[in-house]
């Protein structure tokens, strides 16, 4: 079985997705990143830990601003561009199916990229598990989980959902 790594490093290859657009965080900061986003973001209020996998799913942190749209279809992908602030690059967290029901956390490969090249890596794939999309000052959340739905919490005045069909 591929990992969600192997997948997106495909994609970026056979895309020629350009490198300074869109790549995997560096192995000496995706963990700070993540742990990051987990604190502003995830609820830590019913758990000592509860990671962002839980937060898609009506489980943001309590002090934030939330908004769950289920989309119609999945044009909301294509319209990502439109949706997110333009010119700025976001964090992008992929997680990787977790098997094993005794883990306690779940894998996350953490991505840096620009709206136009998280669309296209979304639409070049087969399927994300759970998908992250953060400001990088971690004004907002936003995501889709494995039912469809997308969420998004903090300050999300800043992205335009007009622009998502439900």
């Amino acid at each position: 079985m591929n990992s969600i790594r192997s997948e997106i490093e495909e994609i970026i290859k056979e895309c020629n997705i350009d490198r300074a657009r869109f790549h995997e965080v560096g192995k000496t900061e995706w963990q700070d990143v993540l742990i990051r986003i987990e604190d502003k973001f995830a609820d830590k209020t019913t758990t000592y830990r509860n990671d962002l996998h839980w937060a898609n799913i009506d489980g943001y942190s309590p002090k934030l601003r939330q908004n769950s749209v289920v989309p119609r279809d999945e044009t909301w992908i294509v319209r990502l561009p439109k949706i997110l602030p333009p010119d700025e690059s976001f964090y992008v967290l992929y997680e990787d199916g977790c098997t094993d029901p005794n883990a306690l956390y779940y894998k996350y490969w953490v991505y840096e990229g620009f709206a136009e090249e998280i669309s296209r890596i979304i639409l070049e794939g087969w399927g994300f598990h759970e998908m992250y999309i953060v400001s990088k000052k971690l004004e907002w959340i936003m995501s889709e989980n494995h039912h469809g739905v997308l969420t998004a919490a903090g300050e999300i005045s800043r992205l335009n959902f007009d622009n998502v069909a439900v």
